[in-house]
C-alpha cells in the first residue's frame, strides 16, 4: 500500500471537561473545539478574522452552557457596530453548539498560527445580551456593554457584572495557511461562594492575557506532538496548581443546528398577509436559509397558499 493509500488517521473528538480546585474554591471548565469551530467557519464560508470570531465564539458557548442545569440552553448575542455586525451563539449543556455572524463571510486576512484580535470586525460600542434557558419554564435574561470587543473578554465581563460570579474565560482560535481554524480551545474559570481566591484568578489572568493559551495551541501544532485535549489544556495553564485539580464529568461537543423544513415553513407565517399574497401570486414558492447552518429549505406553492390561508383565517381583519 503506497504512502497516499494509507488512511488518515481519525480526527480526535472535541471535549469539554469540567472540573473543580476544592482547596481554591474555583470550577473549571475546559475544551478542545477544534472540529467545532472548523464546520461553523465552513457552513458560512468564513475565513481570516472572521474564522477566528467564529472559532471563538463557539468554544465560548460550549464553556458558557455548562455552568448550571444539564437541560440548560444559552443565546449570547454581541452586537459591537463592526463590519461582521451581531454576532449570536446559541449552546446547549448536551454539547451542542451553533454560532453565526450577519456578514460572516467578509474576506479580512489575519496571520496564521498567531493570536487575531477581534475587536477591529466586532466593534467595541455596544453591547453583550444573554439568555439562559434553565427548563422548567425557567429563563435568565441580562446585558452588560461590550468590555473591549474581544468576544471572551466581552463575555467574561458580563458573567462577573451581571451574574456577579468573578470569572476568567479565555478563548482561542489559529489559522492555519489556508486561513481557516487550525486548532481551537478555550478554558473558564469561576470562583465558587465563600472562595477567597481572587488575587490567584488575577495572576491567571494576566498569564492567558499575555499569550499562553496561544502559545500552548501553537506549540501543540509542532510535529510529534500528541493531540491537545482538555486536560493537557488546564494542567498546563495550572502549573504548579494542576495536581489540585480534581475533574468532574467529560462531555462530546459538536456542531448541530435543529433547523428543519417545519420550522423553516413556520418562520412565513410572520410575514404579512400582503407579502404573502405577492409571494403566492408570482407562483415560484418561496426559499429560506437558515443563518446558522445555511441550510436552504425550498418551500412549494402549495405549501405557501397554505400559510397565507391559515394567516388569514387567525390574524384579525
Amino acid at each position: 500500500m503506497s504512502d497516499s493509500d494509507t488512511p488518515s488517521p481519525p480526527r480526535p473528538r472535541d471535549l469539554l471537561l469540567r472540573g473543580i480546585l476544592p482547596e481554591r474554591g474555583i470550577r473549571v471548565v475546559a475544551a478542545v473545539t477544534t472540529a467545532l469551530s472548523r464546520e461553523a467557519t465552513r457552513r458560512h464560508g468564513a475565513i481570516g478574522v472572521a474564522a477566528a470570531v467564529l472559532g471563538r465564539a463557539a468554544t465560548a458557548g460550549a464553556l458558557l452552557a455548562t455552568l448550571t442545569k444539564d437541560r440548560e440552553r444559552l443565546t449570547a448575542e454581541l452586537n459591537g457596530g463592526g463590519p461582521i455586525g451581531k454576532v449570536i451563539i446559541d449552546a446547549s449543556a448536551n454539547g451542542d453548539v451553533r454560532v453565526t455572524a450577519r456578514n460572516a463571510a467578509i474576506a479580512i486576512p489575519a496571520l496564521p498560527r498567531s493570536h487575531v484580535p477581534l475587536a477591529p470586525v466586532i466593534g467595541s460600542e455596544g453591547f453583550v445580551r444573554v439568555a439562559r434557558d434553565l427548563g422548567l419554564r425557567e429563563t435568565v435574561n441580562g446585558q452588560t456593554t461590550l468590555a473591549g470587543g474581544e468576544l471572551d473578554t466581552d463575555l467574561e465581563h458580563y458573567l462577573t457584572v451581571s451574574e456577579q460570579v468573578p470569572s476568567l474565560l479565555a478563548c482561542e482560535a489559529l489559522l492555519g495557511a489556508q486561513l481557516d481554524v487550525e486548532i481551537s480551545a478555550g478554558v473558564l474559570f469561576q470562583t465558587l461562594p465563600g472562595s477567597e481566591a481572587l488575587p490567584w484568578l488575577d495572576e491567571l489572568r494576566e498569564r492567558l492575557r499575555g499569550g499562553q493559551l496561544t502559545r500552548l495551541l501553537s506549540a501543540s501544532l509542532d510535529e510529534g506532538q500528541p493531540p491537545l485535549d482538555p486536560t493537557a489544556v488546564v494542567e498546563a495553564i495550572l502549573g504548579d496548581a494542576a495536581d489540585e485539580w480534581l475533574p468532574l464529568d467529560e462531555r462530546t461537543l459538536r456542531f448541530f443546528c435543529p433547523c428543519s423544513h417545519e420550522r423553516a415553513v413556520a418562520t412565513l407565517t410572520l410575514l404579512s398577509l400582503e407579502d404573502l399574497a405577492e409571494m403566492v401570486a408570482e407562483g415560484r414558492g418561496a426559499e429560506v436559509t437558515c443563518e446558522f447552518c445555511r441550510a436552504e429549505h425550498k418551500i412549494t406553492p402549495t405549501e405557501l397558499e397554505r400559510v397565507r390561508t391559515t394567516a388569514r383565517a387567525t390574524r384579525p381583519s
